[in-house]
């Protein structure tokens, strides 16, 4: 059995809910990476795309159970949001568990938050959950279709310019309901911003 195949097998036993936005994400990840980054295998994105949320349906006791296992430390930031905690709980599990390459390990943790000049993989896995067809937040049908729009353009930047309007608008929710945020995705976005990048 192949790492892919048995990362789904241990998924699919979970029986988790978000199942279909899980499968949403792999399907959105092969057409972003096919457009933008055909030497991407497609083993490798599927990988990361079945692994982004493995853990989101853990309880904070598996969570706890996990980064204590694997040495994972929180931040401040994560410690006061425990919608993070499954980026890093991911992580430990694609690294440790799975063995999967650093690539994919990293697009797991940096699938919430983005980080300063992405690679590759995590461009594609961030804003294929972003834009994944079951979403239906105005947000990220706003994304989805911008995105769709600079594509049908042949938009030079359209991938980073619709994963920066991703993160300007999460940034602007997080404010207006007065949660946290990250600093990877302040520095996600300046870094768009600093390149160029509309």
């Amino acid at each position: 059995m192949d790492k892919l195949e048995q990362i789904k097998r241990d998924l699919y036993a979970q029986e988790p809910r978000r199942i279909k936005h899980i499968e949403g994400v792999a399907e959105s990840a092969i057409e972003i990476k096919n457009r933008h980054f055909p030497q991407i295998s497609d083993e490798t994105a599927l990988c990361a795309a079945y692994m982004h949320d493995f853990t989101k349906e853990y309880s904070k006791e598996q969570h706890m159970e996990i980064f204590s296992r694997y040495g994972i430390s929180l931040d401040e930031c994560e410690l006061a949001s425990e919608k993070l905690w499954h980026a890093k709980s991911a992580y430990a599990l694609a690294k440790h568990v799975y063995s999967l390459t650093d690539d994919i390990c990293d697009a797991v943790l940096y699938h919430t938050t983005g980080r300063a000049d992405m690679a590759p993989l995590d461009k594609v896995i961030y804003l294929a959950d972003y834009i994944e067809k079951n979403r239906t937040f105005v947000d990220c049908v706003d994304v989805r279709d911008t995105y769709a729009m600079l594509c049908e353009k042949r938009e030079p930047t359209a991938l980073d310019s619709a994963i920066l309007y991703s993160l300007d608008l999460t940034i602007s929710d997080l404010l207006e309901s007065r949660r946290i945020i990250h600093r990877d995705t302040f520095e996600a976005r300046n870094y768009l911003i600093k390149e160029g990048i509309q």
